[in-house]
């Protein structure tokens, strides 16, 4: 499975343009410091700094899915901080919001899967070696 595949590369860039749309006003409304995220966040005990650091990490994540500098090593991020998502509401107990923050992550890790030989190849370049 490569990019390089027509149709991979169209569900590169729909899970992209999904995760995109979905993650630029979440990350927004977080920035915003709307009262339904001030809340949410107080409520799950976190400090009030974590909500502008996943707020950006979300805008500026989703957009570097779309730079090429970025758009190899973006999913890896996505895949962290929905991960935490997920978590966060699985420990918090609110079942109804897990489903939505899961499809995110699976977009992430689709999306990443796919760009996997990009990945490589750029920590190759660096020094890096590839897992085995």
């Amino acid at each position: 499975m490569s990019v390089s595949s027509p149709f991979f590369r169209r569900v590169d860039r729909a899970l992209a343009a999904l995760l995109t749309l979905a993650l630029v006003p979440a990350g927004a409304t977080k920035l915003a410091a709307l009262p339904m995220q001030v809340d949410s966040f107080a409520r799950w005990g976190f400090p009030p700094a974590l909500m502008y650091v996943v707020g950006a990490a979300e805008v500026a994540l989703a957009v570097g899915l779309w730079l090429k500098p970025l758009r190899a090593i973006a999913p890896v991020g996505l895949m962290a901080v929905r991960s935490g998502a997920v978590l966060t509401h699985l420990l918090k107990e609110q079942g109804d919001n897990i489903g939505p923050a899961a499809v995110l992550l699976a977009a992430a890790a689709t999306v990443g899967h796919l760009r996997r030989d990009e990945l490589f190849a750029r920590l190759r370049r660096r020094g890096a070696s590839e897992p085995r």
